[in-house]
């Protein structure tokens, strides 16, 4: 199978709620036939509840999705978190995975309990590999929720890294001190208009605009929507290869990041570079 290391996707419809959204993205096979997938309720550092999806919401054809209810204990309120374990039913190529979400953890507070252990195992690779690691130019990037905690490690330790590459960055509602905070770290975003996981006019477009207000070395690369630019991949009309738009990480990681959102290359030395060489030049 391709992308075997992450089976299923699931998103938030309504958390509070208990509505989700369940993504196949196995390329040949029914996501029942191969995982078993259970969620558990932690409030207050405590598992409170734990429950697992049916057969019938498992049933999910090759690349399908659909939404699906779990059940919440009665007089549930507060902070919470709901956590999905993915589990193959046999032996076979694919691999545990697992999905958080939650009101405080990976909702729209814009917080996490993962910054500080991923900035300790960063800290503990650089320490190992001391002799070979410039300290200056060190860059995180991520897509998606990775592209959430490429910007948390950058407001959470703004004088470490010598830039950030968020791709589909899931921030809302950005406060002063979070602008405060990413505008000491050169920033490229990259994102797609028609994005439907994460809409850009939610997060990107205020937060690239309040970070350019503030001074902050930051630039975006928006496409309107995602589709094959190599001239492989076409449809059965011969037009482009289309894919969802959240998927935007495809061109960035094809290196077709050059264009600011303002239509314009950005320039190094009078030479326009892609987000790649731009980080690869940067330095604290």
């Amino acid at each position: 199978f391709k992308n075997v290391n992450r089976p299923a996707r699931i998103g938030e419809v309504d958390l509070m709620a208990g509505r989700f959204e369940l993504h196949n993205v196995l390329d040949f096979t029914n996501l029942a036939e191969q995982v078993e997938i259970g969620y558990t309720i932690r409030q207050n550092g405590k598992e409170i509840y734990e429950g697992a999806l049916t057969e019938a919401q498992l049933d999910v054809p090759a690349h399908g999705r659909r939404e699906f209810l779990i059940d919440y204990p009665k007089g549930l309120t507060g902070s919470f978190a709901v956590c999905f374990t993915i589990t193959q039913k046999f032996d076979s190529a694919l691999t545990p995975a697992g999905h958080v979400l939650g009101v405080e953890q990976l909702g729209r507070s814009n917080q996490s309990i993962y910054s500080p252990v991923l900035k300790a195992l960063i800290d503990e690779f650089v320490a190992e590999h001391a002799e070979r690691i410039d300290t200056d130019r060190i860059v995180v990037a991520g897509l998606s929720n990775g592209g959430f905690m490429t910007l948390r490690l950058c407001a959470d330790y703004p004088d470490f890294f010598a830039a950030g590459l968020p791709c589909c960055a899931p921030w809302y509602n950005a406060t002063d001190e979070d602008v405060a905070a990413l505008a000491k770290t050169p920033l490229w975003f990259t994102h797609s208009k028609g994005d439907e996981l994460v809409s850009p006019q939610q997060t990107v477009l205020p937060l690239t605009a309040r970070l350019r207000n503030a001074g902050a070395n930051v630039h975006l690369t928006y496409f309107s929507h995602v589709e094959d630019l190599t001239g492989r991949y076409r449809e059965a009309d011969g037009s482009p290869k289309k894919t969802f738009n959240h998927g935007v990480w495809i061109h960035q990681f094809n290196d077709l990041c050059y264009q600011d959102f303002d239509g314009g290359n950005v320039l190094i030395d009078g030479e326009p570079v892609g987000c790649w060489e731009w980080s690869a030049r940067v330095s604290r």
